[in-house]
């Protein structure tokens, strides 16, 4: 399994996980390691992440990942309070 705090965000990381077709948990994290908890803010916390992970769920079902193969993390603690 491919456990990405980026979400295959990372230059490579997508045709990677295309290429090994194991199972893969996207997690939403509010920018960067180093900043995300420094004052995090959201106008709708649920929505934000909500959409975010729609989108990368589009986005690697795209490039040719498996929906089966995905596995969804919200990030807590990863730029939330």
């Amino acid at each position: 399994m491919i456990n990405d705090v980026r979400a295959l965000r990372a230059e490579g990381a997508l045709e990677a996980a295309v290429a090994l077709q194991k199972p893969v948990c996207l997690m939403h994290m509010k920018g960067e390691p180093r900043t995300m908890q420094q004052d995090p803010r959201y106008a709708d916390v649920v929505a934000d992440v909500t959409q975010f992970l729609r989108e990368r769920v589009a986005e690697c079902l795209n490039a040719g990942l498996d929906e089966e193969l995905l596995l969804l993390d919200p990030g807590f603690g990863f730029g939330k309070t």
